[in-house]
């Protein structure tokens, strides 16, 4: 009898989520891809080393309104302490948002720069549901007021495929001085039926963090 309800149990959830209008799928949000490690080359930048740094990010199960996000830290050293005058090492990072399917919803994202790290970019509340014989599933989720305040130095929205933003920056190699990227993903609730979406994976990553330039002053 045990075994004959859980059979009966899973097979009510199921019909149920046939009936529910919402979009669940997965996303990975911490991967980091080759050369996320990367160091400055020889060649042309053999008087300074770049440091980028994975952040911990956010991967909840998504609903209509849920935000999670990857991040990236970057810094610099001069490969000897004591060696005189400033160096600065102009870089350039590139993150990929990648799709099994094309999603009918698209979805926004927004990258944020700062030069002290945000503990929590994102905070999202449980799923919720509004209807009674229809469920509509819903997440709330709220952007840290500094990067509100701040805005963010790229935008856009990604419906499928795969799409890559690539920007440029500096970074003072002191061995102190960082920058830290955060890269917001939002499946935006559209107060719709959204189930076309279900079952449709994305993959959010920073693919690379490399020197191009060093520069004395």
């Amino acid at each position: 009898m045990g075994r004959s309800t859980i059979l009966i149990i899973i097979s009510s959830i199921f019909v149920g989520m046939i009936g529910f209008s919402f979009g669940y799928f997965t996303i990975n949000a911490t991967k980091m891809g080759e050369g996320s490690t990367a160091t400055v080359t020889t060649a042309d930048l053999s008087n300074a080393t770049l440091i980028p740094t994975k952040l911990d990010g956010l991967n909840n199960p998504i609903y209509p309104g849920t935000m999670n996000w990857i991040g990236v830290s970057v810094k610099a050293s001069k490969t000897n302490p004591s060696a005189s005058g400033t160096y600065t090492v102009k870089y350039e990072y590139e993150f990929y948002v990648t799709f099994n399917d094309k999603f009918e919803t698209a979805l926004n994202y927004k990258l944020y720069k700062t030069t002290s790290p945000i503990e929590t970019p994102v905070i999202c509340q449980e799923a919720s549901y509004t209807g009674i014989e229809s469920h509509q599933y819903t997440r709330t989720c709220t952007l840290n007021d500094t990067l509100s305040e701040l805005g963010p130095i790229d935008r856009g929205t990604i419906a499928g495929g795969a799409e890559g933003v690539i920007g440029t920056d500096t970074v003072v190699a002191d061995g102190t001085t960082t920058n830290y990227y955060y890269l917001i993903i939002e499946y935006p609730n559209e107060n719709k039926n959204q189930n076309n979406d279900i079952g449709k994976t994305v993959n959010i990553s920073f693919a690379d963090v490399k020197a191009i330039e060093l520069t004395k002053s």
